[in-house]
């Protein structure tokens, strides 16, 4: 696997709206318009999702593309049994993975600061 550096793989999951929709926009444009010399290999994919089914299918997919999902942020506004089951999936799927759980005070328009605030320079 590629060092932190070069590759970063997330999976963010909320409910349906525009803080998800935002967040993945950001980071995948991020990807594109700040790094204007980027290093060979560098690399980042953000998968979303809004369902447990969502969630085993990016995995799925993650593998199929040999990647390893490094983080995954969960939105505050999923019921709190579905985000349990998100959290159960995820740490049973990859021992390398990072669940990250969102605040409910900051609300939707806090999710992608949040984010930024977890990933650092690599947001």
């Amino acid at each position: 696997m590629a060092t932190l550096d070069t590759t970063l793989t997330v999976l963010l999951v909320a409910r349906k709206g525009n803080a998800l929709d935002e967040a993945q926009a950001r980071l995948l444009q991020m990807n594109i318009d700040e790094k204007a010399s980027p290093s060979p290999g560098s690399d980042r994919r953000v998968y979303v999702g809004t369902t447990l089914d969502d969630v085993q299918s990016a995995f799925d997919q993650a593998a199929k593309e040999a990647r390893t999902i490094q983080h995954v942020f969960v939105g505050a506004g999923l019921e709190l049994e579905l985000r349990l089951e998100i959290v159960k999936e995820a740490i049973s799927r990859s021992g390398d993975t990072c669940v990250h759980l969102k605040d409910a005070t900051s609300g939707p328009s806090g999710f992608l600061p949040f984010i930024q605030a977890v990933l650092g320079d690599r947001a």
